[in-house]
């Protein structure tokens, strides 16, 4: 059964100024970007391909961090 989802998400800007987003919905780690101050967001990637049961309440949330040279 999928988890329900939540609002936690993490973001971060890389170098050339794109928001990474990560989040949790339907049991998937979802990333995506924006390249209009989250006006607008990319097709979702799925970081796992098969539905996992992930914490995402309080500390636990997804976190998304760019390195220097867009890693």
């Amino acid at each position: 059964m999928p988890q329900k989802s939540t609002i936690a998400i993490s973001v971060a800007f890389d170098s050339t100024g794109k928001l990474w987003r990560a989040r949790v919905q339907d049991s998937f780690l979802l990333v995506d970007y924006s390249s209009d101050f989250a006006k607008s967001f990319s097709i979702a990637v799925k970081v796992n391909q098969t539905p996992q049961k992930i914490a995402a309440d309080g500390e636990a949330r997804p976190k998304i961090a760019i390195g220097p040279e867009g890693n």
